[in-house]
């Protein structure tokens, strides 16, 4: 059996490379590790791992969609930061060991999770039918 020894570099296929990397960087503050020039991609620190996000093909991106889930010192200040800067984000949810998170999505409707940090990597969140999505183009508030 091989031995895993850690996640290293999430991808994330998107359409709009510019605007999704303008809200991970400037919404949610993740800082840019590397650009590339000869592929339309960008790659940003996420803690202990990578974001990689990459310009997919022209099809609209169907089906379903991995969640990122990000750990946050203070829930609530997080969520009402990123509320008025126009983010959808759902009700603030205390899950199983009263753990506190809140589901959104970013501007092509790939689910992410705030969670409060400090609790073991075991909350079940919910299938994603009540997650706040996009409608239309947006417009973050840098």
């Amino acid at each position: 059996m091989i031995e895993l020894v850690g996640l290293r570099k999430v991808c994330l296929m998107v359409h709009d490379l510019a605007e999704e990397l303008g809200f991970y960087r400037d919404i949610l503050g993740l800082k840019v590790a590397d650009t590339a020039e000869e592929t339309p991609c960008a790659e940003l620190e996420a803690g202990a791992f990578r974001l990689r996000l990459e310009r997919g093909s022209a099809a609209p991106l169907t089906g379903a969609r991995a969640r990122l889930v990000f750990a946050v010192r203070e829930i609530e200040t997080a969520r009402q930061e990123l509320l008025s800067r126009g983010v959808p984000l759902g009700p603030l949810v205390t899950g199983e060991g009263g753990q506190r998170y809140c589901e959104g999505s970013d501007p092509e409707g790939n689910p992410f999770t705030l969670e409060e940090a400090g609790f073991p990597v075991t909350t079940t969140y919910s299938t994603g039918s009540n997650v706040p999505r996009p409608t239309g183009r947006r417009v973050w508030a840098v």
